[in-house]
Formats: structure tokens, sequence, C-alpha cells
């Protein structure tokens, strides 16, 4: 049996007086209402039936009630988006039949319990944007074969695993941002055959990224962002996934050529961000084979030269930041092509010549143009006034 309600809002069973709940209820959802954490007790009620619980973007709060650990059938616990506090109950790790535990977006507190190992038929394990803190280790996944999706991004918690760890699981999503996974980079990811969704963003990582790191088969997205790994780009065809592929290697230290890396890019990369690390050289001729490209930036870096014509084959680019390196010379007429562009910004560079009259007859759908500190001179060309919504 199951119960979903949708409208109206609900915030206790009482509200549903017509509903003749049976002991034969499995499945219970509640997403999206304002119930709140007297709907325990009368879970407790169903604890042997039940095996689906959804009561995701809700009121409840408090702790976990005790007693919740005696529905041994359970098999989804969906709790994320509440006002729950307290730490995480030891008792889930007795939970066997557990296949999905989601307490993202609460206010729980304190460690994560090493039973959380226990689970055995655990995929998905969602502990983010909570007030966790203290040591994460082999421990915890000792007998986590089945788990696919790991995300306990935004807590103080600091990952310590052994140099040769082999995880038990093959991910597919894998959200450890704003955590502390540093400074190695970690090995353990070599592992990894399956992942679609890598972000250990803001984690603290001040090493160099392993060639192996660029051949992992499946990435579509991949987020590296706002640590501190150096070293050089590579320069050799990357091995990443041949579909659609996200790309965010800003605020590091990377440097060398950036054009090496632009030509072994995957060719349906569509998101690339290189933005404040300490790139250098122009850019050379690959655009052509990045024509799937939507967002391209490449500020705060030490890029040099003119923008050469092959930007022009980026016909599905949307935003373009360039800003804060020493670009010169004049804009090429091939990026007319680009009619998608809705953000541009090319401030701090050497740009020169006047403002060509192109823009604003091919780019229509230009709404932020910014030119500050260039060399531009001349006229605003009368065609810029086609812009009718646009802040330059």
């Amino acid at each position: 049996m199951l119960v979903s309600c949708d409208l109206p809002p609900v915030t206790d069973l009482s509200s549903l007086p017509h509903i003749n709940f049976s002991k034969s209820l499995t499945t219970i959802d509640l997403s999206n209402n304002h119930v709140t954490q007297s709907i325990f007790p009368w879970l407790f009620n169903y604890s042997t039936n039940l095996v689906d619980i959804y009561l995701d973007y809700n009121q409840l709060g408090g702790s976990i009630p005790d007693a919740s650990g005696n529905m041994n059938s359970l098999e989804v616990l969906s709790l994320d988006e509440n006002q729950l506090e307290g730490g995480i109950p030891k008792f889930f790790g007795n939970m066997c039949a557990l296949q999905a535990l989601r307490l993202a977006g609460n206010q729980m507190n304190g460690s994560v319990p090493k039973s959380i190992g226990n689970l055995s038929a655990l995929q998905n394990l969602h502990l983010g944007s909570n007030l966790l803190e203290g040591e994460i280790s082999d421990q915890h996944f000792s007998n986590l074969s089945k788990l696919t999706e790991l995300r306990l991004s935004h807590n103080s918690l600091t990952f310590k695993f052994s140099n040769d760890w082999v995880p038990p699981f093959q991910l597919i999503a894998l959200d450890l941002s704003f955590c502390n996974l540093g400074p190695d980079f970690p090995k353990w990811l070599r592992t990894q055959q399956s992942l679609l969704e890598l972000d250990i963003s803001h984690n603290g990582i001040s090493d160099t990224i392993p060639s192996w790191f660029w051949h992992i088969p499946t990435p579509q997205t991949i987020n590296l962002s706002y640590n501190q790994i150096r070293g050089m780009l590579p320069s050799e065809p990357l091995g990443l996934s041949s579909i659609t592929t996200i790309l965010n290697l800003s605020n590091n230290k990377f440097s060398g050529i950036l054009n090496n890396f632009l030509c072994s890019a995957p060719r349906k990369l569509i998101y690339l961000d290189l933005s404040n690390n300490q790139l250098s050289g122009g850019l050379d001729i690959c655009f052509n084979q990045l024509t799937e490209l939507g967002i391209l930036n490449l500020a705060n870096n030490n890029l040099s030269g003119q923008i050469p014509d092959s930007m022009g084959s980026l016909i599905n680019l949307k935003v373009l930041d360039l800003s804060n390196n020493s670009f010169l010379g004049e804009l090429p007429l091939s990026l007319q092509n680009c009619t998608k562009l809705s953000f541009i910004n090319l401030r701090d560079n050497s740009f020169s010549e006047k403002l060509p009259a192109w823009m604003g007859e091919s780019l229509l759908s230009l709404i932020i143009l910014d030119l500050h500190s260039n060399k531009f001179h001349g006229c605003i060309p009368l065609q810029l006034c086609r812009w009718h919504s646009s802040y330059v």
C-alpha cells in the first residue's frame, strides 16, 4: 500500500481522517509538505511493514527517535531538507535492509558512526550540508560493496584512508565538496571505473594530479575547483568520457601552456572553467574541435596573444570570460558566428582598435558586455543600440 500526499500541505496525520491506514502500508511519501516531528509516533505503528519513507522538504525537528531502529524492513529513509538535530543514530547500522539513507540539508552534528559500514545493502548515502565533524576512515565503508552514491559535502569531515585502500564499491556519484580530503590527491579514485559525477572541490588538496586520473573512462562532471592543485595540465589526448562533459578546474595553481590542453580536451565538452590559475601562452586553432562548448572561463591567468579565428567555431557558446589576461589586438570577425552569446567579459586586457559594429548586428542575445580597461578607441557604433536589454 502506498500513501503519497502533495496537496494540500500536510502538518500531521490527523488532517487526513478520511484515509483508513492499514497495517499493510509499505510506502509513505509526504515530501514537500509541512509535516513536523509529531509524525514519528504515528510511523512506529507501521514499523514492521514500512519499506520506503519519503519525508523530504518538511519541518521535522529534534533528533531521530531511537524507536526508528525497529524498522527492520525499511529500505529507503529519505529525510532531506528538514531541521533535524542531534547525532546520526548508531542503530542505523543494524537496519540490514536499508538501501538509501538520505539526511542531507539538516542540522545533524557529531561524527558519522562506523556502524554505517555494516549496511551491506546500502546504495545511496546522502549526509551533505549538515554540521558533521570528525574523521572518515576505511572502516566506515568496510561492507558497503553496493554503494553507488556517496554525498557528504559541506561538513567538517576529514578523510583518512590507508595508502593502499581499495574501496569495496564502484561509485556512480561522489560529492565530497567542502570537506577535508587533502593534502594528497586521493589515490583510491583510480579504482572507480563507473564515475559519472565527481566533486572534490574546496578540499585542501595541494598535490599534483596523477596521469591516470585523466583516463578514468566515464565522468560527465568533474569539479576540482578551489584547491591548491599544482603542476601542468596534460597535453596528450584525455581518456575522459565521449559523452557530454563538464570540467571545472578553477581556483588552483595549474601552470603550463593552455593550448596543449585545449587540443586534447573531450570533443563533447560543454563547460570549461580554468579561471584563477597560472596558465600561459596563446589560444591557437583547436576551438573548431569543441563546437559543443557553452561556457568558457579563462579569466585571471597569464594568457596572451590574439583571439584566434577558430573561436568563431564555438556556435553554442553562451558565456565567454577572458578577463584579466594579456590578450591584445582586435576582436576576430568570426565571433559573429557565436550568436548565442549572452555574457562577454574581456576587461583588463590589451584589446585595441575600434569596437566592431558586427557585435550589435549579430550578437542579439547579449545581455552583459564588459570591456573595461582595454585600448579600444573611436566612436561607439550605432549598431550596438540594438541591444535593448544589455549591460555594457
